[in-house]
């Protein structure tokens, strides 16, 4: 493998330098001494008489600048985030005239500026200084305004500011309403391929998209992520202080092997080095086995009563053969809620049923197809829908371990117990929330939360789960929120109730949501949704998120980006990007999220509702380090083209402790009794406990800790009388470190 470091910035551009708005600055004199810009910060400048070293740089026959270079002050930028270049040139004298130009020097350099008027990408003469001497690509409405400008990522630009009436008015230049990012930055860009014929000779690979390549530091700590594209070329920014030694491939499973080159390489960066692309770091894997293996995801969007819009199925050849026809089918509940077109071609097999005809796609790539589902009147508000997807091809690759694993579920009506079992030939890998609702049996849409969980169960093992009732309803979510079908109810008193699942049938999918009328067209969701008020989800539980936007101005949005902001209790180097509307560029910088559709073309709403209407989604993990009680809150923000940030409402999850394995809920759970209880109560555990000191905690919901009972004995009862009526939780810690939790109401 040939890997160089490419040095793509002049040395002026390496140089970081920090200024105050009270240094006294100028920009380059000279294009090729052009000041960096290394943050979008509102600077003061000294204006200069002069044009540096050399002369007439801009050719006035070409530029909007008919005057050439006057009193040039030169300045540079590297773009690392695609987007909007908004700034305003603001003289302290009214009376100054500035003009301006901004050029892409990233292929010709300052020498194409003469010659090239094409890298000319906006400028302005104007010479009004009324009602103010402010000018740039701002979006303003003066003479001396003019649009703010798109830049692409990995390119070089500079703007060239003239003080053409020579007073040396000092001023500032303010980046307020830009989008993009820039430098310093160190990066590391190549291409992921899948050698589908077996022989590293032959050049013959196919492109391998979605495969995430992570870097990691000296330290072994994440230090950057890149994502392939459907081209398999993949990008990251890694931070020049402390950067990566090694770059991997970690997600390559059954059928796939480590190919042509391995799938851990070693990297090193210049020391102090910044602003240089580490190139071609390529990775190829090959096949153990030629098999048949699809993913289907139905994905609803929006269910908007007496309305037609656009819900969306994400298809995956996730197998190592392309068997030539991917076809799809959708089942639809009634006769009121159909597929009206599509992007493929489709029929209608009666029954409510329809056949989809999607192209056929190489392995690791994927498609989504874009369904028109119109919602009749009929169907009242708030009525939830779901559309079963199956892929008709069926999935050969037999050795995925996902599909061994089977749960059966049953109410022990007689001991008030719930039963699940593990009766399948695969451990579960993760823990599954068991979640208990207590049904009225006058009323069986009242449901109250009664338990909640953790079950990690291994082949043949069972768990058994007292509830105070035999009137419950028992779901059983994985990390990813999908429930398949489990829910056992037993409001009308049957004795038992098996329910068998694949959790992991990845051929086929479920997909509900709820008819709707008015909504906010910008927001943001959390998948699983999570459990009461408080969208309580356990802490190991992966999140999906969907941002979804609407352009509701008045012209047709080109452009589309999505800027979000991670918490610190979530890891930025386990995002992974999903399925969209409309292709997008994704980038990831430390926490910071960004997804960018070009030329996305999005129609305004009142010209067609269906086709102004887009969204993303990502899933990411928390970071295993969070503290016993946190909440996540995340919040996008959405730029249409040049306006202002449309911010979605913020979405927030509430974690607090719970039972997380089958261990700690079988064999090494206490128990409290009795519970519920009006306040005195007594704990019990294991004999083998008493060697160790004891820390007894009562906290709430949130996990707050609101009590506490040092050195507590197993004969002691505690009295908790004094609190208010509710749930909470006894925790207790063995040594002041490992824990237990169980679930305590009081009357």
């Amino acid at each position: 493998m040939n890997t160089s470091i490419r040095f793509l910035i002049t040395a002026a551009l390496w140089i970081c330098v920090h200024y105050t708005a009270k240094s006294q600055i100028e920009g380059g004199k000279d294009c090729i001494d052009a000041l960096p810009l290394v943050n979008w910060q509102t600077i003061t400048y000294n204006s200069s008489l002069g044009q540096g070293l050399i002369p007439n740089e801009v050719n006035p026959m070409t530029s909007c600048l008919n005057n050439g270079e006057t009193n040039s002050a030169w300045f540079q930028f590297y773009v690392n985030y695609a987007g909007l270049v908004s700034f305003t040139i603001i003289p302290e004298s009214n009376s100054a005239d500035f003009d301006w130009a901004v050029y892409d020097i990233s292929n010709g350099g300052c020498d194409a500026i003469y010659n090239d008027p094409s890298i000319e990408l906006s400028c302005n003469f104007s010479g009004s200084t009324f009602p103010t001497s402010a000018t740039g690509p701002n979006n303003g409405s003066n003479p001396q305004d003019e649009p703010a400008i798109q830049v692409q990522e990995n390119h070089i630009y500079a703007i060239l500011v003239n003080n053409f009436s020579g007073n040396l008015s000092p001023y500032q230049i303010d980046f307020a309403g830009t989008t993009a990012e820039f430098g310093p930055f160190n990066e590391i860009i190549g291409t992921v391929f899948y050698d589908s014929n077996n022989d590293c000779t032959d050049n013959i690979e196919l492109p391998a998209s979605d495969i995430f390549v992570r870097a990691y530091n000296a330290n072994n700590q994440p230090a950057g992520v890149g994502y392939s594209q459907p081209n398999g070329n993949y990008k990251m920014l890694v931070p020049a202080i402390n950067p990566p030694t090694e770059v991997k491939i970690e997600q390559i499973e059954f059928p796939f092997v480590e190919g042509c080159s391995p799938l851990t390489q070693a990297i090193s960066f210049p020391p102090n080095a910044e602003n240089v692309i580490f190139d071609q770091l390529n990775f190829s894997f090959t096949y153990a086995e030629l098999c048949t293996q699809f993913e289907i995801e139905y994905i609803p969007i929006i269910y908007r009563r007496c309305f037609s819009a656009y819900n969306h199925v994400r298809i995956k050849n996730s197998g190592s053969l392309n068997p030539g026809s991917n076809d799809f089918k959708l089942t639809y509940p009634n006769e009121y809620f159909y597929p009206l077109s599509s992007n493929v071609a489709f029929e209608s097999l009666g029954n409510n049923e329809y056949l989809f005809h999607p192209p056929a796609l190489d392995p690791f790539q994927e498609f989504i197809v874009h369904v028109l589902d119109t919602v009749q009147c009929e169907i009242e508000l708030n009525t939830i829908l779901c559309v079963d997807a199956e892929m008709t091809t069926p999935n050969s690759c037999q050795d995925t371990i996902n599909n061994e694993l089977k749960l059966s579920m049953r109410i022990d009506t007689l001991h008030n117990k719930v039963i699940v079992e593990n009766i399948g030939n695969a451990n579960m890998a993760n823990t599954y929330l068991l979640n208990v609702y207590n049904i009225n049996p006058l009323d069986t849409e009242f449901q109250e939360i009664a338990g909640n969980h953790g079950i990690q169960l291994n082949t043949n093992e069972t768990t058994q789960i007292s509830v105070f009732s035999p009137f419950i309803t028992a779901t059983l979510l994985d990390l990813f929120g999908n429930t398949e079908n489990l829910e056992v109810g037993n409001s009308e008193g049957l004795s038992s109730n098996d329910t068998l699942v694949h959790f992991y049938s990845l051929d086929k999918d479920h997909g509900c949501g709820a008819v709707i009328g008015a909504y906010d067209p910008n927001d943001k969701l959390g998948f699983p949704a999570g459990l009461g008020e408080l969208n309580r989800i356990e802490p190991e539980q992966t999140i999906n998120y969907r941002i979804r936007f609407q352009n509701t101005g008045s012209d047709t949005a080109f452009t589309v980006l999505i800027r979000d902001t991670l918490t610190s209790y979530l890891d930025p180097y386990t995002i992974i990007p999903g399925a969209s509307s409309h292709p997008y560029t994704f980038y990831l910088d430390e926490n910071r999220a960004r997804f960018l559709f070009n030329n996305i073309n999005l129609l305004p709403q009142e010209a067609n509702e269906a086709e102004s209407i887009g969204f993303v989604e990502f899933k990411i993990k928390q970071k295993p380090n969070n503290p016993i009680s946190y909440n996540i809150d995340n919040q996008a923000a959405i730029y249409f083209d040049f306006n202002e940030p449309i911010y979605t409402p913020v979405h927030r999850y509430s974690i607090y402790p719970l039972p997380l394995s089958a261990n700690s809920v079988i064999q090494e759970r206490i128990e409290i009794f009795p519970n519920p209880s009006t306040g005195i109560i007594n704990i019990g555990w294991k004999k083998e406990w008493n060697q160790f000191s004891k820390q007894v905690r009562i906290l709430d919901l949130e996990g707050r800790i609101i009590r506490t009972f040092e050195n507590q004995d197993l004969m002691n009862p505690i009295n908790c009388s004094d609190l208010a009526k509710g749930c909470y939780f006894i925790e207790v810690l063995l040594n002041g470190e490992k824990r237990f939790y169980e679930r305590w109401i009081k009357f």
